[in-house]
Order: C-alpha cells, then sequence, then structure tokens
C-alpha cells in the first residue's frame, strides 16, 4: 500500500488566511529545507510572492451626501458641484470611474459629466416655488468589465430669487360702509390681503393707495393693509382707490 507524503515534506506552500493586495501587495518568505539523517544538512531560500490584484472594492466618494445649494432660473451649464471619487483598489487607474445621474432627474433639471463627475445644470429652468431641492442618486462605477459600483446622495438646495409678483386675493373689492360723520382718528374700512410666493425679504409686501385718493379720504397701513377712512361717508356716494402691492 502506498502512503501518502504529508505536505510540508513536499516543499508545498499554501495560503493561511485571506490575501487582500490593498493591505500587503508581496510577502518575502524564507523556506529552510533540513535532511532527516543523524547529521542534519539543511539550506534555505527565498520566495517573493506577489499578490496579484482583483477588483474587489466598490469607489468610494469623499463625502457620504453632497448639498450644493444652486440660485433658481440659473443659466444653462452652471456648476452645481464635482463628485469625487477615488478606487482602493490597487491597480485602479486614474480616470478608470465614470459617474451618471441613476435617480431622481426625470425632467433632466441637471446632467453629469460621465469622466469628472461634475454636475450642472440644463436649460431646464430651476423654479424654487415648483420644488425647492432635487434628490439626486448619482452611480460611480469604476470599470465597463466586472464592474463594481456605489451609489450617492446628491441633495441640491434650490436657493429663492424675487421672481415672483404679489397678487391679491380678489381683482376687485366691493366694500359697502355705514353714513357716518367726519371722524379724524380714522375708521378701519377693510383689510386687503396679497401673497408672494418667494421666501424671506424677496417675499415682504408693502402697500400703498396709488389712485382715486386725491382729497386723502382713505389711508392704508403699508404693512397690514388695513384700509381707514378719515372724512365723512354720505349714503348714496362712492369711491374707488386703487391699492399697489410691491
Amino acid at each position: 500500500m502506498k502512503t501518502k507524503t504529508p505536505d510540508h515534506l513536499k516543499g508545498l506552500i499554501y495560503t493561511t488566511g485571506i490575501l487582500d493586495c490593498e493591505t500587503k501587495a508581496s510577502y518575502w518568505l524564507t523556506v529552510h529545507a533540513t535532511t532527516r539523517g543523524v547529521t542534519p544538512l539543511s539550506a534555505s531560500i527565498e520566495v517573493f510572492i506577489q499578490v496579484e490584484d482583483v477588483n474587489d472594492n466598490s469607489p468610494l466618494t469623499s463625502d457620504p451626501i453632497y448639498h450644493p445649494v444652486v440660485m433658481e432660473n440659473s443659466p444653462k451649464d452652471l456648476s452645481v458641484i464635482r463628485i469625487q471619487a477615488q478606487d482602493p483598489d490597487f491597480t485602479a487607474m486614474p480616470g478608470r470611474l465614470s459617474y451618471r445621474i441613476s435617480a431622481g432627474n426625470p425632467q433632466n433639471f441637471f446632467s453629469i459629466n460621465s469622466k469628472t463627475g461634475l454636475i450642472t445644470t440644463t436649460s431646464r429652468k430651476l423654479d424654487r416655488e415648483q420644488q425647492a431641492e432635487h434628490f439626486l442618486e448619482v452611480t460611480v462605477m469604476d470599470s465597463p468589465v466586472m464592474s463594481r459600483l456605489s451609489t450617492v446622495w446628491v441633495i441640491v438646495h434650490i436657493q429663492d430669487e424675487n421672481d415672483n409678483a404679489p397678487t391679491f386675493t380678489e381683482s376687485v373689492y366691493w366694500i359697502s360702509l355705514p353714513e357716518r360723520d367726519r371722524n379724524k382718528r380714522g375708521d378701519p374700512v377693510y383689510r386687503v390681503f396679497a401673497s408672494d410666493l418667494d421666501l424671506d425679504t424677496n417675499g415682504n409686501i408693502t402697500y400703498s393707495i396709488v389712485g382715486g385718493n386725491d382729497d386723502e379720504k382713505f389711508s392704508i397701513d403699508p404693512l397690514t393693509a388695513m384700509v381707514s377712512s378719515h372724512k365723512m361717508v354720505t349714503a348714496g356716494s362712492y369711491d374707488i382707490i386703487t391699492i399697489s402691492n410691491d
């Protein structure tokens, strides 16, 4: 019966764990061979083991999520943000990564350079009043063959521009007042109301009477839009005044 020779007598070298090229790319081993005689003799040899790289790492972006800010109504080809990524694989070549917007851009408000990762605006105008934030999913791929990929979120915040005129709730207000004598203090008549879709100071509204008030019978609070009368109101009379909001 033939006896199997143990591996350590064959001189075979085996791995004892998982090799990772990115952690250690090569090994120098010193192998000793010893005879089994009464007076052992030995020799040694150096063995160089090169760990070959495989594509086992996905691209990594510099940030887990990006928050760029862009003004609404921005022109085409305005730079929004550049996605910065790298491939941890040992033999990764610069420029091998490719980028694409994989979700969140159905109306094509944004485009991305597939080689540089630069996101820019398109000819579609951004409107904060329609959509204040755009959630883009960007996919980064390391090679066309046996590729590995990763995704990152880009939340584009649209900054407000004063591009909306304030509007009144009614085009014409019909107000009926009881007859009364002159009142120097000014009696409240009616409070008009206007709204502005713009934000913060862009949405602040001031009111003024710009027509039909030559005798200064009426006044308006520029902030509250409360109209008051300062003179006598007689039965059957009427006044037409024009109010502006800015």
